[in-house]
């Protein structure tokens, strides 16, 4: 089994200094699919999340996992060419201020965790 996204968002939070919430994801997001519905208190996974062979889109999967137990909001799809060096995506990243910002090259969307 692929954990790609998952380890990906977990490296991110870790190196963000989040360790609990780094393990309390992961521990979310390696879930199977019906663990993740009782965790998550759903009967069934939003229409997005799900893939075209009734699975979880692993990417949906944990943007769904940080929205919902995390206070995670989606700030919407990124144009992936702006941020092919790390001089544009340092000049990008500048011009947002939040207090807790994700961006992970793998993903191609950003998060903020509201405080």
């Amino acid at each position: 089994m692929k954990l790609c996204a998952e380890g990906a968002i977990a490296n991110m939070l870790f190196h963000m200094n989040l360790r609990d919430d780094t393990e309390e994801f992961r521990n979310l997001s390696t879930m199977s699919a019906g663990e993740i519905l009782k965790a998550m208190s759903a009967d069934k996974p939003p229409k997005n999340v799900q893939d075209h062979r009734h699975g979880l889109d692993p990417v949906e999967k944990c943007i769904w996992i940080l929205e919902k137990k995390f206070n995670c909001r989606r700030f919407g799809y990124l144009n992936t060419d702006h941020f092919k060096t790390s001089a544009a995506v340092v000049e990008k990243l500048k011009q947002i201020r939040l207090m807790h910002l994700w961006y992970c090259p793998s993903v191609p969307f950003l998060l903020w965790k509201t405080c």
